[in-house]
């Protein structure tokens, strides 16, 4: 019924998409979304919350941020003076947002020519990931930025592959990957959904449920994808195994082979994170994208079911609970981004102040720093919605 609140995450029938998130009111038009795409039930691992009832704290993030909320008890929180919502510039008409947009259109032509097939080529996908590192490394904030607060249409499977790419990065570096293995995983994550190409645009693109045995042919985009990785591009089994097993889960529950804990590629336990976090960040047909914030709520909420801890633990340290390239308001009133996680007390991060506390404005990358580990009085009080700032961001 309307208004129903759950502990945990609820998911589709599918256990991969998500449908509404931990602590969210179910709206009539959830209901209608249930009605329209036919979902006979939903899963979720929480309980239906209490009139009053908070959700509960995440003993992962506990075990992360060594149980500081990073905000004083008793204090109340006032919401943000509209006039200070209106950011001068964002850098969305940057040179590397143009190179994160082309990027995207020249996977998007590859996936195209895949579906159409035509023949294929290992050397386009290399200049990708050579592409998709370099942008990484030169501004590592802004293409988190653009992960997050990004509004480009069409050539979603190419957006996914090239988002999940630069996430399964940051993980990889926080894994203590080298050069080389970092470039392997780049690649299987922007070939991680290829497969899907050879699914029949009718199953694909369908508004509703799948049948048991459409379904069960969408299921068959790993071992396509796999097929085209080694066969027709002929990369590695490294490679390959990333897009094969990057839909098992870590308790089993996964496909194509219903592989379990450490029996799943590393790579592919990396890119699985990586894609589930994006897929909740990126606008579905049926619902808006989420916070990065409470998004990597929900991811530590998995409680070891679709992903490996470790991966996930490293997930977190490397993009913060959080995510670098998040809006945040502090209880000064003042405006800032995340630039960098504090390891040991992720809620704490550093910031680049956007507006100050006294309404000055800082256009670009030209705002002072600040480290709320140094600031204790200072602290986050709501993360901010990129949409607030469109039609403001003056670049």
């Amino acid at each position: 019924a309307p208004g129903m609140r759950f502990s945990a995450p609820v998911y589709f029938d599918d256990e991969v998409n998500m449908f509404l998130a931990e602590g969210v009111k179910l709206k009539d038009r959830d209901l209608k979304v249930m009605a329209d795409w036919q979902v006979p039930y939903v899963v979720t691992d929480g309980h239906l919350l209490d009139n009053g009832e908070s959700v509960p704290e995440n003993r992962a993030l506990e075990d992360i941020s060594g149980n500081e909320t990073g905000i004083p008890p008793d204090v109340t929180v006032s919401p943000a003076p509209e006039e200070l919502l209106v950011i001068p510039a964002v850098s969305s008409n940057s040179a590397l947002y143009r190179r994160y947009v082309a990027l995207i259109e020249d996977i998007g032509v590859f996936f195209s020519n895949i579906h159409e097939g035509i023949p294929l080529s290992a050397a386009d996908v290399d200049m990708a990931a050579v592409e998709t590192a370099a942008l990484i490394a030169e501004d590592r904030v802004e293409m988190m930025g653009f992960l997050l607060g990004g509004n480009i249409s069409g050539n979603e499977y190419a957006k996914s592959s090239v988002n999940t790419a630069v996430l399964s990065v940051v993980i990889a570096e926080r894994l203590g990957y080298v050069h080389r293995r970092v470039m392997k995983l780049i690649t299987g994550a922007l070939l991680h959904d290829i497969g899907m190409m050879c699914i029949p645009d009718s199953i694909r693109n369908k508004e509703g449920q799948l049948s048991d045995d459409e379904m069960k042919l969408m299921k068959t985009h790993p071992l396509q994808g796999y097929r085209i990785t080694v066969n027709q591009l002929t990369y590695s089994a490294e490679i390959g195994h990333i897009v094969l097993q990057h839909h098992e889960r870590w308790n089993g529950k996964g496909y194509p082979d219903g592989r379990e804990g450490k029996q799943i590629d590393m790579g592919a336990r990396i890119v699985s994170v990586a894609d589930a976090f994006e897929a909740m960040v990126s606008r579905k047909a049926w619902r808006d994208s989420i916070l990065g914030y409470h998004a990597m709520k929900n991811l530590l909420n998995d409680n070891s079911r679709r992903f490996d801890p470790d991966v996930l633990k490293a997930f977190i340290q490397g993009v913060g609970i959080y995510p670098i390239g998040s809006m945040v308001l502090l209880n000064n009133g003042a405006v800032c981004r995340v630039i960098e996680s504090n390891y040991e007390t992720p809620l704490r991060p550093r910031l680049q102040i956007l507006v100050g506390g006294d309404e000055s404005t800082y256009p670009g990358a030209a705002g002072p720093f600040l480290d709320l580990m140094e600031n204790k009085s200072l602290f986050i009080t709501r993360v901010l919605d990129p949409k607030e700032f469109e039609g403001h961001n003056g670049g």
